[in-house]
């Protein structure tokens, strides 16, 4: 998978996710409003509101409060990675505590320039995607959870919202699941990238670790 796609997989996802959210409500209160349109219709109107909904999504910052987390679990699994290496020197382990933002350009630097490392990165940018999407479903399903919830108590006692509750319900706990097995997975794939980089440019890795400053 290309970086181009997983940006926009990182856009349509949650806008699908949301989308698929209304269906039971539609049902529940016997709405459709696709009855006038045609199928080519529906889709590409579906296709726009996804799309919409999606950056808002990444505007309001919804899914990398969640995401951030794991994601310092990935920065900081590299950066020990890096200076493993070369524990015994204090002028490079005393580096362990700068920004993620230069070892970042560091990591990159080996990722764009070797055609091995590029195809590591594939599998990466698909467990990204994996990952972003996961976290995705879990907003999605405890949000429309709570709605359907409030619907059901307050509205109408509908079967259907019953069970899109239970969905929603073990949406939750699998997708939970799910996001702790792909960011293990993500840190995997980082450190076979990082092996690589290891073994096949050391020295240069060591020139650019010393070189490193404060970002």
């Amino acid at each position: 998978m290309t970086k181009a796609k997983l940006k926009t997989g990182r856009i349509t996802v949650p806008g699908i996710v949301i989308l698929l959210g209304v269906v039971p409500i539609l049902f529940a209160f016997h709405i459709d409003p696709t009855a006038p349109l045609d199928t080519k219709t529906v889709l590409t109107v579906c296709l726009a509101l996804a799309t919409a909904i999606g950056y808002a999504w990444r505007l309001l910052d919804i899914r990398g409060r969640y995401f951030r987390p794991g994601l310092a679990r990935v920065q900081t699994n590299i950066v020990h990675r890096l200076l493993a290496p070369f524990a015994g020197d204090p002028q490079i382990t005393a580096k362990a505590g700068y920004s993620w933002k230069g070892f970042q350009k560091l990591f990159y630097h080996f990722v764009d320039t070797d055609p091995s490392l590029k195809n590591k990165a594939d599998d990466v940018y698909e467990n990204g995607l994996i990952w972003s999407s996961l976290l995705d479903l879990k907003i999605g399903a405890t949000v429309y959870g709570l709605v359907y919830m409030i619907i059901v108590t307050f509205v109408l006692p509908s079967p259907v919202l019953f069970f899109a509750i239970g969905v929603s319900a073990i949406l939750i706990f699998l997708s939970g699941v799910c996001i702790e097995m792909s960011i293990q997975r993500h840190i995997r794939l980082g450190n076979d990238q990082l092996d690589h980089i290891i073994f096949h440019h050391r020295p240069k890795l060591e020139e650019m670790l010393r070189a490193l400053g404060h970002d």
